[in-house]
């Protein structure tokens, strides 16, 4: 496949909402994904997409114009340089090509004069002239034909010497990734490879928290038995040792009364206190006033009751 065609799809894909390296290979009729991730990085350093985020998985988006434009017509650079061609082709040129291309005697000329090694170009309009001193069948490039032959000839011409052209481009960009290809495939493996760290770190840092949520909860039960088992009343220093939990005084309730207070999370408490449903946690002496205590031990949780409260609380290790 044609470099100019495996980036026509990428773009494509990439504009039909395809962001991820992997959707968008998953969507282009093409095998070869080391390849393709190749293309992806020219593709970003040519200008047409770019990469956004600071981890995998990477999305691309097109930029624009310039991305945008190839990605709806992957072909406009070469229908831009036919159009200058032709918009800007010197008549003198073009009975330059159809001379020398189609009269045999002017080519072994050219060839004898040694002109394509000195310069087609320039030859080739000496040529020419040479040719227009001279009577010929021919006539000029305005009117409709050379010896019989339409003026679209010099349009298939021109657009044979303008594929020749996009042949060499193509083959000069192939030739550029070949060379770009060592450095392109380390940054792949350096990705992995941070990747991969990346992946490592989470698990450790996964292992780490759960390892400090079972030492958590272990911690709960214990000072949750002892209180249990000797049958006395929730104190301050059990709510700050269990730690993520507070009695909550109401807002508008007034000390000691039936509904005044509520057990809430750290998070709990700070979100009904912005709504003011909230209004401060209960010093310790009246901690002890409203007679908490645990009604219910089990393994992974307590059931803490209370008669100013509304309903019980159960509160999870």
């Amino acid at each position: 496949m044609k470099d100019c065609q495996l980036k026509g799809l990428i773009l494509k894909s990439i504009l039909t909402g395809n962001n991820t390296s992997r959707a968008i290979f998953e969507s282009i009729p093409y095998e070869n994904y080391q390849s393709f991730k190749v293309e992806l990085v020219n593709l970003r350093k040519r200008g047409y997409i770019i990469k956004k985020g600071q981890k995998q998985p990477f999305h691309y988006q097109l930029t624009s114009p310039k991305g945008i434009e190839h990605a709806k017509n992957p072909n406009i650079n070469k229908e831009k340089f036919d159009a200058l061609v032709m918009s800007q082709a010197n008549p003198i040129a073009v009975e330059m090509v159809d001379v020398i291309l189609n009269n045999k005697e002017l080519f072994n000329q050219a060839v004898d004069n040694k002109i394509r090694s000195k310069g087609l170009f320039e030859g080739g309009i000496a040529v020419v002239q040479e040719a227009h001193s001279k009577p010929s069948n021919f006539v000029s490039s305005n009117d409709k034909n050379y010896e019989g032959q339409d003026s679209s000839e010099e349009v298939k011409k021109l657009r044979k010497l303008l594929g020749e052209k996009d042949k060499r481009i193509s083959d000069l960009e192939i030739e550029l990734m070949d060379i770009q290809k060592p450095v392109v495939t380390m940054q792949l493996k350096q990705e992995s490879a941070s990747e991969g760290n990346q992946s490592k770190r989470k698990s450790q840092q996964l292992l780490k928290s759960e390892n400090n949520h079972k030492k958590l909860a272990e911690s709960r039960y214990k000072l949750c038995k002892r209180f249990y088992d000797s049958k006395v009343y929730l104190t301050g220093d059990f709510f700050r040792k269990y730690q993520n939990m507070l009695p909550i005084l109401l807002s508008g309730k007034t000390l000691f009364n039936r509904g005044s207070v509520e057990i809430l999370s750290h998070a709990e408490f700070k979100r009904e206190q912005e709504r003011k449903h909230a209004k401060a946690p209960l010093k310790d002496k009246d901690i002890l006033r409203y007679h908490f205590k645990i009604t219910k031990l089990g393994k992974n949780s307590i059931t803490v009751e209370s008669d100013k409260m509304l309903k019980p609380k159960v509160m999870i290790f």
